[in-house]
């Protein structure tokens, strides 16, 4: 589309252990952490810049997906931990939900294993669901 030509190039980072992607949950605490300043500053945001911040917190772990360096259940495990950790590392409760919310409803790898209907998924988003539902109720 640009004019330039295309190459394939082997991504080094897909040569060592992928269980769970870091870059998924360091995307989700990132954004996290940022939205968590926000709070804390009194800033006042919109819901597009929300919108941004939760899709740039789920993007980075979905990208790594679609480039085909780490299985979506890479992101199942990251999304578990970060759940775990939000209320550990962000004192304020209004981040945890906002996590969640951005997990479930700005990830792709997330809503497509859901709509996938394989079973071998049912167990680990059941997990994912019940934090989702113990950090927004």
């Amino acid at each position: 589309m640009l004019g330039r030509s295309h190459y394939f190039e082997r991504a080094i980072t897909s040569m060592t252990a992928s269980m769970s992607s870091g870059h998924c949950f360091e995307g989700c605490l990132i954004a996290a952490g940022i939205y968590e300043l926000w709070l804390s500053d009194g800033l006042t945001t919109t819901r597009d810049q929300l919108g941004a911040l939760e899709q740039y917190g789920v993007d980075i772990g979905d990208r790594r997906v679609f480039a085909g360096v780490h299985y979506p259940s890479d992101n199942l495990a990251s999304w578990i931990i970060g759940l775990r950790l939000v209320n550990e590392v962000c004192p304020n409760r209004e981040v945890g939900r906002f996590l969640a919310t951005a997990i479930q409803s700005k990830s792709w790898i997330f809503n497509l294993l859901k709509e996938s209907g394989h079973d071998e998924y049912e167990p680990v988003l059941s997990v994912i669901e019940s934090l989702i539902s113990s950090l927004t109720s």
